[in-house]
């Protein structure tokens, strides 16, 4: 994902999961297990007035070109590491 997060547009009753059944998606139950089943288009996850138009839950997640600038660092022992 290069978006600053993502939608996810699930309801409790959308939830094909039995153990999440009628429990709306959070970071906190993601982190359980719990998956979104409906994500929102690619413009959703632009920021949370995108999502909330759409009537969904917006969660941020990592910058991946930050992510990827700072794994591309020189490290110890490397050309150009001060």
């Amino acid at each position: 994902d290069i978006m600053p997060g993502y939608c996810c547009l699930d309801t409790p009753i959308d939830t094909d999961e039995s153990v999440f059944w009628g429990e709306r998606y959070t970071s906190s139950r993601s982190a359980e297990g719990m998956t979104c089943q409906k994500r929102g288009l690619f413009h959703t996850g632009l920021s949370e007035d995108a999502c909330s138009n759409v009537g969904g839950e917006w969660f941020r997640t990592a910058c991946i070109n930050l992510y990827t600038c700072i794994e591309a660092r020189p490290r110890v022992g490397d050309a150009g590491y001060k």
